[in-house]
């Protein structure tokens, strides 16, 4: 494989004379601090960027509470039965079933983790339609686009999952699609869920009273607070991708999930930038 022209041949340090302004994605945000070279990877023409497992199912997931919240919007509430029903499309692309699955992971011992993620998935979007349910919630919005000015140079762009009324309370709902169980410090730290805040004051000039973490794995809800001040971190965050990325101070990062990665053998090709 010809590594420099994989790499950019053409990628050398230091600040473009002319600045453009750079629009950066959330999920850019995370990739970026998740390893800088896969983010990399993942805007060339060639290598676009390629799905885990666990991100394809994270996605199914999200997809799923769209749908549910879309109908929810329009007068609709599905029953269980139906959320149950989609859900296992979305899955299985309506072939099988979720007691067929069962059977499969018993001949496939193999797919066993997967199978488990899957049906935890399932049960805790279950769960989501009945907390939905017993709430006096009206829907106003699902997969809300925003796009922030963070400085003459940068710009961030993401969505608000949902955004639902609850007795007079603007609430913005996070969906967590991660299997790992969540701590204070990501309750506390986390920039998703201070976009939703900062995105949504960006427009409306006012803070929405409650942000939401809906756990699609566990089906619990929990409220969190995000303030101004908050804002500060995201914002530095974000200003400090884009001048790593403008002086194209990118460089694999190994951790235990490397193994896993799409891009492992890419990676591991990966000698420097050529000068």
């Amino acid at each position: 494989m010809g590594s420099d022209k994989m790499f950019g041949e053409n990628m050398k340090p230091g600040r473009p004379e002319v600045i453009e302004p750079m629009e950066l994605s959330m999920e850019d945000l995370y990739l970026f601090k998740q390893c800088p070279l896969r983010w990399r990877l993942s805007k060339t023409e060639l290598h676009m960027r390629e799905r885990t497992k666990k991100e394809e199912l994270a996605d199914k997931a999200k997809e799923m509470i769209q749908w549910y919240y879309t109908r929810r919007m329009e007068g609709l509430l599905p029953s269980y039965d139906q959320v149950k029903r989609h859900f296992s499309d979305l899955l299985y692309g309506g072939k099988i079933d979720s007691r067929q699955v069962m059977r499969m992971q018993r001949v496939k011992p193999e797919r066993g983790d997967i199978v488990n993620m899957e049906q935890k998935l399932i049960k805790g979007v279950l769960e989501m339609v009945g907390r939905d349910r017993a709430k006096e919630a009206t829907v106003v919005a699902v997969s809300k686009k925003y796009r922030v000015k963070i400085s003459d140079t940068l710009y961030l762009t993401g969505e608000i999952p949902v955004v639902r009324d609850v007795e007079g309370q603007i609430e913005l709902v996070w969906v967590k699609t991660s299997f790992s169980d969540a701590s204070e410090f990501y309750y506390l730290t986390d920039m998703g869920l201070t976009f939703l805040q900062l995105a949504w004051n960006s427009v409306k000039k006012q803070p929405a009273q409650r942000v939401v973490v809906f756990d699609a794995v566990s089906g619990k809800e929990r409220a969190v607070i995000r303030s101004r001040e908050d804002y500060k971190r995201l914002v530095e965050i974000a200003k400090m991708t884009e001048a790593m990325i403008r002086q194209n101070l990118i460089m694999p990062r190994e951790q235990k999930g490397c193994n896993s990665c799409p891009k492992r053998m890419l990676c591991a090709q990966w000698k420097g930038w050529k000068n």
